[in-house]
């Protein structure tokens, strides 16, 4: 992933951050903040299983670096996830054919399938793992963004997350 490099403008590269990276995908940007940050701890969320174990197997022996094969949402619990040829586009939400494939570079995006995984908040997730404050919540995951932050809404209540870094939409893919 590009363009995190503007976080050292925030945070100096020595500062031990706390980073969620929720569709961490195989861990590009993973990679990236460990660079920027080598004494972050970071949380990487990703439930897709071949994408998850892509995303374990490049980091099983970074200290500091914790995956998790959950996606993050509204609500703890389980969910379907609609799984696409694309393994980047991945979702919570089912994908709008039309839409998705306006993309230039993208002509042939398709659903291949869904499996139900495991589901947790934000929330569930800095207690589960003792985190008190979170710098960094950065996000990634194909229109769910809004879901996530419902489920962080305690904590953007008592301004424990710091930042947020988000892709974001204009279109329904």
């Amino acid at each position: 992933m590009t363009g995190l490099d503007f976080f050292t403008r925030i945070y100096p590269a020595p500062t031990p951050l706390t980073v969620f990276d929720v569709g961490a995908h195989a861990g590009d940007s993973v990679a990236s903040f460990r660079e920027l940050f080598p004494r972050a701890k970071i949380h990487a969320f990703e439930p897709a299983p071949e994408n998850f174990r892509r995303l374990h197997a490049r980091f099983a022996a970074s200290p500091g670096i914790n995956c998790h094969p959950t996606a993050v949402g509204a609500t703890t619990g389980r969910v379907q996830l609609h799984l696409n040829n694309y393994d980047a586009t991945h979702s919570v939400l089912p994908l709008d054919p039309v839409e998705i494939n306006r993309w230039a570079d993208s002509a042939d995006v398709t659903q291949t399938g869904t499996i139900e995984v495991a589901q947790c908040t934000i929330a569930s997730a800095a207690a589960e793992h003792a985190v008190a404050q979170i710098d960094i919540l950065k996000m990634d995951v194909q229109g769910g963004e809004m879901l996530v932050l419902d489920g962080a809404q305690s904590l953007l209540a008592t301004h424990r997350i710091d930042c947020i870094f988000s892709e974001v939409e204009f279109r329904t893919l």
